[in-house]
């Protein structure tokens, strides 16, 4: 899941680049963003998950994820 992960990362992000129009070097920070925050979050919802459960942790990231999802959809520019 990880390795499917990154890989859509990858596919998505010069469409991305094309449709808010940042560098290639910008790019490579987003790539960069994106493992340090999938890292950690996967290490804090592990220990989220072992200290009030596996099923509501998994909901609860659900649906922040499609709350963040939804708000980098809507994003106008690249700042945001």
């Amino acid at each position: 899941m990880v390795v499917l992960d990154a890989t859509i990362v990858n596919i998505a992000l010069p469409s991305a680049q094309a449709d808010l129009g940042f560098s290639d070097g910008n790019r490579t920070w987003i790539v960069t963003a994106y493992s340090l925050a999938f890292g950690s979050l996967l290490l804090l919802g592990g220990r989220i998950a072992d200290l009030f459960g596996r099923k509501p942790a998994f909901l609860v990231g659900i649906g922040g994820f499609a709350v963040a999802s939804a708000i980098a959809g809507a994003a106008p520019n690249f700042e945001v």
